[in-house]
């Protein structure tokens, strides 16, 4: 999940990291710098996943914006948890159609259509970046926002969602859970 402001972008570790796995991403010089200060590693666990890290300078903040697979929270902050679903449901059945499409194809036309791929895993990363928004609506997990950007409402779970039963349910769908 990334928050856009004026001049600023924050984005999640977690997000970060999937980006260092993705072939067809290649980070900012500025970027690898950041994250890689005074030769420190940049690690990513459950533990730190969540976190907020800083992007100030233009190219870095036009690379981000650039990105539409990783939500931002200002965007998506107002939609209740069904619409978080919907959209997350929406999502889901695009992928499993353009997989679908792919797994028909013959060899050649797979090599002519490797972007399919592409689409397929920026699908994936943005359903994963939905699901965290989800879950901290739910008040399932919750992470530190950065200073000055406004928190939502947390929609505390009803009895039976104590066992995070409807959430489980949606995590399933999404293959999430």
């Amino acid at each position: 999940m990334k928050i856009v402001e004026k001049d600023v972008v924050y984005v999640q570790k977690g997000d970060l990291a999937s980006l260092f796995h993705q072939e067809n991403f290649t980070l900012p010089d500025s970027v690898m710098k950041l994250l890689f200060k005074d030769g420190n590693p940049f690690y990513v666990d459950n533990n730190n996943a969540c976190e907020f890290v800083k992007f100030e300078d233009y190219y870095e903040v036009e690379y981000f914006k650039s990105l539409d697979w990783l939500i931002d929270y200002n965007e998506y902050k107002g939609y209740t948890k069904e619409e978080l679903e919907i959209i997350g449901n929406n999502l889901l059945t695009e992928a499993k159609s353009l997989a679908k499409s792919y797994n028909e194809m013959s060899l050649s036309e797979k090599k002519k259509h490797k972007d399919l791929l592409e689409k397929c895993a920026n699908l994936d990363n943005k359903i994963y970046s939905l699901r965290t928004l989800y879950l901290y609506k739910t008040g399932v997990v919750w992470f530190k926002l950065p200073d000055g950007i406004e928190d939502i409402e947390i929609t505390k779970p009803s009895e039976c969602e104590k066992t995070l039963g409807k959430v489980k349910t949606f995590l399933k769908k999404l293959k999430l859970g």
